[in-house]
């Protein structure tokens, strides 16, 4: 739900869905351009309509460390909203994101190039797993894409190349690991707890997939057990599961907030 305030207060908010709207996209899904931080950005209308609201308003990535030039890995780079607000926070920081869908990926690296952030940001055209390997991997009418599930509803499949996470987070010291991947995060999450420690901040987003085992009671005592503090926030409207059944593949989805005790605030 989009807040009056919200479209009054934030110039680039207004400006985008005004844009968004007499531009017709709400009946496509077209990459269209859109100021955000004061870079021109190709993406959807309707990632920019959710994900602006998300990451610049409510700023669901903020993370409070002194670091001028904090290390950070994006997991699910997406159109590179996430990585635009990390460096609005820390202009210094080194970026590593990973975006596994083939489209959308071109677009992300075309934004990285076009603003001239490619000191700052690599992109590498992968998906975030457990392995490295080739994996049938699904789009939806959305823009957005998982790890091909039996019961997703696809727009098409292709196969693109994993990369084994745990080793990438072995090879660096990382102050922010921030996971948007769509349900792969319940396979993901567990494989790498045990190198878990080199981060400072987690930030990921969970869903629950329907018809499929839940792992987020699994994944939060490890997490506990690695020594975080976890916070946790719903991603939906708060509703009643048994009076309604939500769209799509997951059946809830979840922000969590971990912060790695061995760093405490003082």
């Amino acid at each position: 739900m989009y807040l009056l305030k919200d479209f009054i207060k934030h110039d680039e908010f207004r400006r985008g869905l005004i844009n968004g709207v007499l531009s017709g996209g709400m009946r496509c899904n077209k990459p269209m351009l859109f100021s955000i931080q004061g870079k021109q950005v190709l993406a959807p209308f309707r990632t920019f309509k959710a994900l602006y609201k998300s990451i610049f308003i409510d700023k669901e990535y903020f993370v409070p460390i002194n670091t001028k030039n904090p290390k950070i890995l994006d997991l699910g780079g997406n159109y590179g909203l996430s990585c635009l607000y990390f460096l609005s926070q820390f202009p210094d920081a080194s970026i590593i994101t990973y975006e596994a869908d083939p489209e959308i990926c071109e677009v992300l690296k075309y934004n990285i190039k076009k603003n001239g952030l490619l000191n700052n940001i690599t992109v590498h055209n992968k998906a975030a797993w457990i392995n490295d390997d080739m994996l049938e991997f699904s789009t939806n009418e959305l823009g957005g894409g998982t790890i091909s599930l039996n019961n997703s509803v696809e727009r098409t499949r292709c196969l693109v190349e994993s990369v084994d996470i745990k080793m990438i987070i072995e090879s660096l010291s990382l102050d922010i690991l921030k996971v948007d991947i769509e349900g792969a995060e319940n396979e993901l999450l567990p494989h790498i707890i045990a190198v878990i420690t080199k981060v400072r901040y987690l930030i990921f987003e969970y869903h629950s997939v329907k018809n499929r085992k839940q792992r987020l009671g699994e994944v939060l005592y490890r997490l506990e057990e690695a020594g975080f503090r976890v916070h946790i926030r719903t991603e939906d409207q708060v509703y009643n599961p048994y009076l309604e059944d939500m769209p799509g593949n997951f059946d809830n989805r979840l922000v969590v907030y971990c912060e790695n005790r061995k760093y405490h605030r003082n």
